[in-house]
């Protein structure tokens, strides 16, 4: 039986497109990217409040902690780092991809459990099959993984690590990426979880400790999640129509913390925006600081 709950808004900022969450455990925040509004922003549970770490002049599509302690951005032509300890110098592009090709940007992206970037990008008009899912290893190279992508986004790992899961969102699925036994590469890819178009589309992920799979709806207002089976188990009603993505957060991991779209791109509501939060029943899985070479 599915089971229905309902999210709350968290503080009192708004984004223009609230996206990439990622749980800070050692500064016990959820950090996240404003991508319209050019930001990157810390919501301290604990306190109730919300700081914009970063206004930066262009798209910030994801912010992923390193291990070094900066942080690593995704901006429009790639992968990029910004020290929040020297807030005055702004983030360098360090990792291009796909920067000849101004009809792109980048978009989702996560840490590997080895510390490597996956990372896709998007056509800014949704034409499609132009954009492609990335992985960046160790020591800096990009490897493209996948193509014929349109919106590469949510992505995330089964909690041992041998499959990703990964949504193109036009097409209204969510795909299960078997990687090879090192890890570096795909080798199979099947679907895993269908949308019908009222629902929404499938936009940012997150896997919890089960390997249950939460898929934040854009215009459905919803973060639903599926059994290891595919199977539809849990929907989160958000107050708000453009669900963008979701994290687990707080001390124990037990929080969905879910960030939305504002009135910018056409979210409705009167939190529309927000950050939002629900407690699911379930533990999220801890992030994995990158440990990709940047200079």
């Amino acid at each position: 039986m599915t089971r229905t709950l309902t999210a709350t808004p968290v503080g009192d900022h708004r984004a223009h497109l609230g996206e990439g969450p990622v749980w800070d455990a050692d500064r016990q925040r959820l950090l996240y990217v404003d991508i319209e509004g050019g930001a990157v922003l810390a919501h301290d549970p604990a306190a109730g409040t919300t700081q914009v770490l970063l206004r930066h002049d262009d798209y910030v599509t994801a912010v992923l902690p390193h291990r070094d302690g900066r942080l690593l951005l995704g901006l429009r032509d790639g992968l990029g780092v910004w020290d929040e300890r020297a807030p005055d110098r702004p983030p360098a592009l360090v990792v291009p991809l796909q920067a000849d090709d101004g009809s792109l940007r980048c978009n989702d992206a996560t840490v590997a459990p080895d510390g490597a970037v996956w990372i896709g990008t998007m056509h800014l008009d949704e034409g499609e099959g132009a954009a492609r899912l990335y992985r960046v290893a160790n020591d800096g190279t990009p490897r493209p993984q996948r193509g014929g992508l349109t919106i590469s986004n949510g992505l995330g790992f089964s909690p041992d690590g041998r499959v990703l899961y990964h949504a193109d969102t036009p097409t209204g699925r969510v795909d299960a990426l078997v990687l090879a036994a090192d890890r570096h590469s795909i080798d199979d890819a099947r679907p895993f979880a269908s949308l019908p178009d009222p629902a929404g589309q499938p936009d940012g992920l997150t896997v919890d400790a089960e390997g249950g799979v939460w898929v934040a709806l854009w215009s459905g207002g919803t973060v639903c999640r599926f059994t290891t089976d595919g199977a539809l188990d849990v929907i989160v009603e958000v107050p708000a129509s453009h669900t963008t993505s979701c994290a687990f957060g707080g001390p124990d991991l037990t929080t969905l913390f879910i960030t939305t779209g504002g009135p910018e791109v056409g979210g409705r509501g009167d939190a529309a925006g927000a950050l939002f939060r629900a407690e699911v029943g379930v533990t999220g899985l801890p992030a994995t600081l990158a440990t990709v070479e940047v200079p």
